[in-house]
């Protein structure tokens, strides 16, 4: 089973913005990312969440589900 469009295309903004902030706090991130593009987050909690997922600080089921470990702010 594989992605919407619409969840591919929040993947992609929640890795560019990864991308380009490494050294701020997931919270942080997760505001700029609302205020940018508030049509594809519900709040800036829902755009936090993303964040903390792609950075392994979500739980181990988490960490199951997404390999990308490229952005992990600890070491696997």
């Amino acid at each position: 089973m594989g992605q919407s469009p619409y969840h591919k295309i929040r993947r992609d903004i929640v890795l560019e913005y990864l991308e380009n902030y490494k050294e701020c706090p997931s919270r942080m991130i997760a505001r700029i990312m609302f205020r940018d593009k508030p049509e594809f987050f519900k709040d800036v909690e829902a755009a936090r969440k993303m964040v903390r997922i792609y950075r392994g600080q979500a739980g181990n089921r988490s960490r199951k589900i997404i390999r990308l470990t490229k952005y992990y702010t600890y070491e696997v």
